[in-house]
C-alpha cells in the first residue's frame, strides 16, 4: 500500500498554517523533497542596515506524517541580503543528502 505523501507547502503548512515567523515575517518560497519541506523567509536584523534569512525546516515522516525539524532549522544574518538568501537556499537544497 502506497502512503499519501504531502507536497513540500502542504506539510509546511501542516505544521504551522499560514502563521508567519516574528523575525522572518517576509516568506521568499517554500520548497522541499519527499523527506523535508522548507521554507525560506526574510527579516530585519538587530542592528540597523542588517538582515535576517531564516530557513524553518519540517520533517515528512514515511508515513506521511509531519514535524517540527528544529535541528536542521537555522538562520544567517548580515548586511548582503541577497548573499544571504544564497546561502540559505543552498543550504535547503542540502536537506535530504546522505
Amino acid at each position: 500500500m502506497q502512503t499519501n505523501h504531502p507536497t513540500p507547502r502542504e506539510a509546511f503548512e501542516a505544521e504551522y498554517g499560514t502563521s508567519r515567523n516574528l523575525l522572518t515575517p517576509d516568506r521568499l518560497t517554500i520548497g522541499g523533497n519527499d523527506r523535508y519541506a522548507f521554507e525560506v523567509a526574510t527579516g530585519s536584523g538587530i542592528f540597523p542596515g542588517t538582515h535576517l534569512v531564516g530557513v524553518t525546516v519540517v520533517r515528512i515522516a514515511d508515513d506521511g506524517s509531519v514535524s517540527r525539524d528544529y535541528d536542521r532549522s537555522t538562520s544567517f544574518s548580515g548586511d548582503d541580503v541577497n548573499q544571504l538568501i544564497d546561502q540559505a537556499l543552498a543550504y535547503a537544497a542540502t536537506l535530504g543528502e546522505a
